[in-house]
């Protein structure tokens, strides 16, 4: 309380606590930590996922690229010489 406001007669009140007992703060910060607990499993699991799908993608491209290198041009080989075998027939 500043000495102008005695003077002046402003009635200054202390502000009120948010936390009357100590409990309150424990209990509060025992949630948040939960929470946070959660969070971080949650993204964990997330980030698991995530690997998972990588490794299925580089699977899918490999798989890809195989058949553009090896099958198609095999099966355009195999349906050239199927043409060129009907000619002599």
């Amino acid at each position: 309380m500043c000495i102008n406001d005695v003077a002046i007669g402003v009635n200054v009140q202390e502000p009120r606590l948010y936390f009357t007992d100590p409990q309150q703060l424990l209990d509060i910060f025992s949630e948040l930590e939960e929470q946070n607990l959660s969070l971080i499993q949650n993204s964990q699991e997330t980030e698991e996922a995530l690997e998972e799908m990588k490794q299925t993608v580089k699977s899918t491209k490999a798989k890809m690229y195989l058949y553009l290198v090896f099958y198609i041009p095999f099966f355009n080989n195999f349906c050239n010489f199927n043409e060129e075998y009907q000619c002599y027939m």
